[in-house]
């Protein structure tokens, strides 16, 4: 298949004081391939990512970078299979203080790759009741187009093709699948009430820990800078630093309590 896909991050230092951050990646044990990573920062804000990173980025408080993941993926992976990586920030002055709930999916078809990314508002730490707004989106990069995976998944019993973004809730109680939509193509909103073993497209009212946006269409219907989003709430049940749901191969964005160490990356506008 081959091709490059980016993702743009954000560092923050939501610390008291000026610090440096290694940054790293971290793969998934249940995903099909790793593709070639490498993460290059904007110097002068002009916009271009010319600056591979090498060593740690130093920032003061409050201060932020603008950071790009480059992902190349070579020949060897087949159509409909998946990438799941993350971008860990590591703080050098306390290395217990890392973030690694970042999460991007790269997804291999036949014409085209789509990547997704994640955003929760509003953001900050997480109170339990709190409600939350996730949004998952994938974009067409920009070149081939993206077409259906045969029998990408099975709903109710009856298996059916197109393009699948899944959203696993973790510590998560889910309350509405508020919207999903598609530059082209017929999108059908999933529930899970098994993590993702079986899906549904009915609401069943309770229990739902997934859920989903189906995309169907002919030939390769999704065109370079189409866009496939998934728009839910739901309310975090316990106390932690941050939570959000990690859809299956996305990027999450939070922000730690305040003490001297990062923000987590974050996707930029």
């Amino acid at each position: 298949m081959g091709g490059t896909r980016q993702y743009p991050y954000i560092l923050t230092n939501g610390g008291n004081g000026p610090d440096s951050f290694t940054l790293s990646f971290t793969q998934s044990g249940a995903d099909d391939f790793n593709p070639g990573l490498k993460v290059y920062r904007d110097l002068d804000g002009d916009g271009n990512f010319t600056d591979e990173v090498t060593a740690p980025i130093s920032l003061a408080a409050d201060a932020s970078v603008n950071l790009m993941v480059r992902a190349t993926v070579t020949s060897g992976p087949q159509v409909g299979d998946t990438d799941v990586f993350a971008l860990v920030a590591t703080s050098t002055g306390d290395t217990s203080v890392t973030d690694t709930n970042n999460y991007a999916q790269l997804t291999v078809s036949a014409a085209g790759l789509l990547g997704v990314t994640n955003t929760v508002s509003p953001g900050g730490s997480a109170v339990p009741g709190t409600t939350l707004t996730y949004t998952v989106t994938g974009t067409v990069a920009s070149g081939n187009p993206v077409g259906a995976v045969s029998n990408v998944v099975t709903v109710d019993g009856a298996p059916r093709s197109g393009v699948l973004i899944t959203a696993t809730l973790s510590n998560l109680n889910f309350t509405a699948l508020s919207s999903v939509s598609t530059t082209n193509g017929a999108a059908t909103a999933l529930y899970s009430t098994d993590a993702g073993s079986t899906w549904t497209a009915t609401n069943p009212g309770s229990g739902v820990n997934a859920v989903a946006i189906l995309v169907e269409g002919s030939g390769s219907f999704l065109l370079a800078g189409n866009t496939v989003q998934l728009v839910y709430t739901a309310q975090p049940w316990r106390a932690a630093p941050w939570a959000a749901a990690r859809p299956r191969g996305s990027t999450g964005t939070a922000t730690p309590p305040r003490t001297n160490c990062p923000r987590p990356p974050r996707p930029s506008p």
